[in-house]
């Protein structure tokens, strides 16, 4: 067997658009994934939003800018998030707050929860021994917008809660992945639930040096709003720290596919 079995082709919709996607699974760990096609896009935002009043006032830095056209290779992205049941089969010991004993009870636990409360390192760890890696920021954007041009795949924040856990639909906890609609590349949760790691270390915006000592994060959690959860949000997190709103969503080359 090959590292990765091919499923077949899936048909999504958003809205009256519709795509066939091509889909796999990561042989070691049942990992689903989808063909992301080579592509460009116009990466970031200029939009500040609720930030937009302090632009006079103080030389206020936008994550977002400058934005910028982006050339992306074909690759895989998970459709899913990195469960806490996928996690322990590789690494042997769920981290997550959101589980039996730490957040919830024995009821409310399910290891389909996105797993948390890890840190950069441990993510390393997990791909030394998957042959998997971290989407870059370009890769994980183009994939988010899946073709869309706005703040939103899928049209304006009133229709948020139908495709993330943020904050106004979470109670305040992630939820296990896939219970919503996905964006036309069939990737599911890729707005809310859980922040997800990118390769790239921060940088306060598209200008500025790397910290080496940050990941960037994007997505947006089930505690955030719908502004963190647009498709050109940005976040830094320190790598050695750890957080139950920050997880990650696997990607490979296509190099990986027999």
């Amino acid at each position: 067997m090959g590292l990765f079995e091919y499923k077949g082709t899936v048909r999504y919709q958003v809205g009256r658009k519709t795509r066939d996607v091509e889909e796999f699974v990561h042989s070691k760990t049942g990992i689903e994934f989808v063909y992301i096609p080579a592509g460009s896009y116009l990466m970031g935002s200029d939009d500040m939003g609720p930030y937009e009043g302090y632009r006079t006032r103080w030389d206020t830095v936008i994550p977002t800018m400058p934005v910028h056209e982006v050339r992306v290779p074909a690759f895989l992205l998970a459709k899913y998030e990195c469960t806490q049941a996928q996690w322990e089969c590789v690494m042997g010991v769920d981290p997550s707050y959101h589980r039996a004993g730490e957040r919830l009870s024995a009821e409310e636990a399910d290891p389909t929860r996105p797993v948390e409360m890890i840190s950069w390192d441990d993510v390393q760890n997990f791909y030394k021994r998957t042959g998997l890696r971290l989407p870059t920021e370009e890769e994980w954007e183009y994939a988010c917008r899946a073709g869309s041009k706005g703040e939103y795949f899928f049209g304006n924040a009133s229709e948020l809660g139908q495709y993330a856990w943020y904050s106004k639909s979470s109670e305040w906890v992630t939820h296990p992945v896939g219970q919503l609609m996905p964006n036309l590349f069939g990737l599911y949760d890729i707005y809310g639930n859980v922040w997800e790691m990118c390769s790239d270390s921060w940088r306060k915006n598209y200008s500025a040096k790397p910290d080496k000592n940050q990941l960037t994060v994007r997505g947006g959690s089930y505690s955030t709003g719908d502004f963190s959860c647009r498709s050109a949000t940005r976040g830094g997190f320190p790598k050695k720290d750890v957080s139950g709103s920050i997880g990650f969503r696997p990607a490979a080359d296509l190099s990986m596919i027999d």
